[in-house]
């Protein structure tokens, strides 16, 4: 996988943001490695400072987009970074705007980046999301849907993002 640049002006779409993302997870062994400067150059576009700290969101098609955002310490919060998945309006039958990576290619591909993994059920044994880990780095992947009806449509990724 080619290595990205610092911020170009070709914007990724959701299979090459999603890449990217795996990528400088993978780079990581440690949550302190962490920087916006090393968010935009594995993903290749740059960060805006928001009110909620630097981010960067871009429309697919449809109605879809998805939201890069970096989190900065702050008191009890470590630094961390996620990408969500979301949709305008009402949630749309049509998941392939966001599933050229599917859930079981994020899985895939972080067992191989080195992660251990585990799922996450709640208190009615509903799958919450997956567990990451590697070294001091713990991931969660949310799957979308989380109990698709019909097996032939592949379970697409919600969010992935670092946890505190």
């Amino acid at each position: 996988m080619p290595q990205s640049s610092a911020p170009s002006d070709r914007v990724p779409d959701a299979e090459q943001i999603g890449a990217r993302f795996l990528q400088l997870l993978g780079g990581l062994e440690r949550r302190d490695e962490l920087s916006v400067a090393k968010v935009e150059q594995a993903t290749g576009v740059a960060l805006k400072r928001g009110q909620g700290g630097p981010f960067y969101t871009h429309d697919l098609q449809a109605g879809w987009y998805y939201l890069l955002h970096y989190v900065e310490d702050s008191g009890a919060i470590k630094r961390g970074v996620g990408l969500e998945f979301g949709h305008r309006g009402e949630t749309p039958a049509d998941l392939r705007p966001i599933c050229a990576l599917s859930f079981q290619d994020y899985h895939q591909r972080l067992r191989a980046l080195g992660f251990s993994d585990a799922p996450n059920y709640g208190e009615i044994g509903q799958l919450i999301d997956w567990r990451y880990r590697k070294g001091d780095l713990t991931v969660a992947v949310v799957p979308w849907p989380q109990s698709p009806a019909d097996a032939k449509t592949p379970a697409c990724v919600k969010s992935i993002a670092t946890l505190n």
